[in-house]
């Protein structure tokens, strides 16, 4: 859904961005009508292509981050805001120059500055968090833990844009797949109920095709909690 809404806004602005380039540059040999169309059309053809690509990324650190802010520390918090604060402050000594770069064609300049502010704040953001660069004053009290262990359940695997998230770099580290989860999947797998089944069986295909993959390190753990019944508490 997020996607699509993207996709459409993005269609939208550039079918608009079109029509005005259409106004202001085409040809003078060439009809203003036809200059239009044909630019509406360009338009709307990158909108709807570049839109698709940016919503999924969209998307997917939509996800990252909501998995994320789960098990998010103090300390990451502060660290990641700081960074959004410098990407974005950085991105305000761009805007000016980046203003006048574009003044020949000013109808896009909010659009360009807007990215740039979107841009720099996540990498800013995202560069603190993920780097994990610490400041003693954000949490002195708080001890360093390996954060590269990302341990996923069941439905995560299931729902089968793990390896998209991964690979667009918002999660990085070992991937740890508990033995209990795996048992799940299969149980789910050779459930009765056919909607089960295929959610079971997309998932052991998602965790097979994960294990192919030769950038992402993926370990298989045993350990298990016999006195818990519930996969989401052994999880805890």
């Amino acid at each position: 859904m997020l996607t699509e809404a993207i996709r459409l806004l993005l269609t939208l602005a550039l079918t608009i961005i079109a029509a005005q380039l259409a106004k202001n540059i085409a040809p003078a040999y060439v009809s203003r009508n036809i200059a239009l169309i044909l630019f509406i059309i360009i338009g709307a053809g990158l909108g709807f292509v570049i839109g698709g690509l940016v919503g999924r990324r969209v998307t997917a650190f939509a996800q990252w981050l909501e998995h994320k802010t789960k098990s998010i520390s103090s300390a990451e918090l502060i660290t990641g805001t700081g960074g959004l604060i410098i990407g974005l402050v950085a991105a305000s000594l761009l805007a000016k120059p980046l203003e006048g770069l574009l003044k020949p064609i000013s109808i896009i300049t909010p659009y360009s500055i807007a990215i740039t502010y979107i841009s720099l704040g996540y990498i800013g953001f995202n560069l603190f968090v993920n780097r994990q660069i610490t400041f003693d004053w954000a949490n002195p009290t708080e001890k360093s833990t390996d954060k590269s262990l990302n341990v996923i359940d069941t439905s995560i695997i299931i729902d089968g844009r793990l390896i998209d998230i991964i690979k667009a770099g918002f999660v990085q580290g070992t991937i740890i797949v508990p033995r209990f989860v795996v048992s799940e999947l299969q149980t789910i797998a050779d459930s009765a109920d056919d909607l089960r089944r295929t959610r079971g069986r997309r998932g052991l295909d998602v965790l097979q095709e994960l294990r192919k993959q030769n950038d992402i390190k993926v370990e298989l753990i045993d350990k298990d909690y016999p006195t818990l019944s519930e996969v989401d508490d052994k999880l805890i």
